[in-house]
């Protein structure tokens, strides 16, 4: 007797499971041109209403994507010198660390010996071992630093051509998506298109503007705690919040790590992650909402689910890209008949009434 036919039920969750591995395989596998193309694509949209605009004023569209293009590079170059002349103004005080350091290294090693009965030696030999271990990683991570530098600097030079060209044939591209389906769902993909679009815009521009807010509220709140270089700590952690939920925790370590060895009592590392702990709550419960809003409207635990999926396929660049391209996945899914349930489940959980029955 032959055994029952699957359900259309498990079939279709099957072949979506499998789908998705592979999509993933291939995601991962090409990461290296694919991250870049991501990227090129949300600056492409972000970018598209100045370059139309351009276009308007009667500029070659070559010309005016050359010139959206130098306002890219402009900005990442104006960050880079911004922050290396920061940095270099550390060379400054190496000296001081560095006796500061080993200072609270021999408080360290006095208070190990009377909490823990560990002799000086034994904690020497330990850091000796630790040292050793760290010496022969050595060669390890100086060669994937190595070519961490090389792809970025590759990415940084495929990103503008990508760019360039994803904007110069940006109607081709259109027409294509248009000749992949009937005539009666091309409405449909032009709706799509312009939802996109929309929700990239405000997304990316509300998250421009949380960045400068983050960034003056650390500043000043690293100024008042008298704590070096305040603008710059605190320029470093809002850039960290495009990684959300995280960012902002990450950048913290540095500033109080610092103020950790330069201040006289370790409250003022305490109070640095207070302050970016409030910043965070702030950032996250109030700024981000009033300013980006239902802009994007992602539920916490898919954009969380997002984060670790894109940040174990793409890395860094997965991680401050997946709350957009899910967002781009929710629109996509909202305006397709079959797949709304699945929009529905990204979204944010509707307000249930008073009345409503507990489930």
């Amino acid at each position: 007797m032959l055994p029952p036919y699957p359900s259309p039920l498990l079939f279709r969750a099957t072949a979506a499971v499998v789908l998705l591995i592979c999509l993933g395989f291939l995601l991962y596998l090409g990461s290296f041109i694919l991250s870049p193309l991501a990227v090129a694509l949300l600056l492409c949209l972000l970018l598209l209403p100045l370059n139309r605009r351009l276009e308007r004023m009667g500029l070659p569209r070559t010309l005016a994507i050359i010139l959206c293009i130098l306002l890219v590079m402009v900005v990442l170059v104006g960050l880079i010198w911004f922050f290396s002349t920061q940095a270099m103004g550390f060379e400054d005080q190496v000296p001081a660390l560095l006796k500061r350091s080993e200072t609270l290294l021999h408080q360290s090693q006095k208070w190990v010996n009377i909490k823990f009965h560990v002799t000086d030696k034994e904690q020497l030999k330990y850091i000796s071992n630790l040292g050793k271990n760290l010496e022969n990683q050595g060669g390890w991570l100086f060669t994937t630093l190595s070519g961490l530098t090389g792809d970025l600097i590759t990415v940084l030079g495929i990103m503008p051509i990508y760019l360039f060209f994803i904007l110069y044939y940006r109607s081709f591209y259109m027409e294509f998506l248009t000749k992949l389906f009937d005539e009666h769902r091309k409405e449909t993909v032009f709706k799509i298109a312009a939802d996109i679009e929309k929700v990239s815009q405000n997304y990316l521009r509300g998250l421009l503007t949380v960045i400068l807010i983050v960034a003056t509220l650390n500043s000043i709140g690293l100024y008042i705690l008298g704590i070096e270089n305040p603008l710059f700590f605190g320029a470093l952690a809002s850039l960290l919040a495009v990684i959300p939920y995280i960012g902002i925790a990450i950048g913290s370590i540095l500033p109080a790590v610092i103020a950790l060895v330069t201040k006289d009592s370790a409250w003022y590392s305490a109070g640095v992650i207070a302050l970016m702990f409030v910043v965070q709550f702030l950032e996250g419960n109030f700024i981000t909402p009033m300013i980006v809003g239902k802009r994007v409207s992602i539920n916490q635990i898919a954009a969380v689910i997002a984060l670790l999926i894109a940040g174990s396929l793409w890395g860094p660049v997965g991680m401050i890209l997946a709350i957009p391209f899910t967002a781009i996945i929710k629109v996509i899914c909202d305006n397709v008949e079959e797949l709304k349930p699945y929009g529905f489940i990204l979204g944010e959980a509707p307000d249930r009434p008073k009345s409503a029955k507990k489930t």
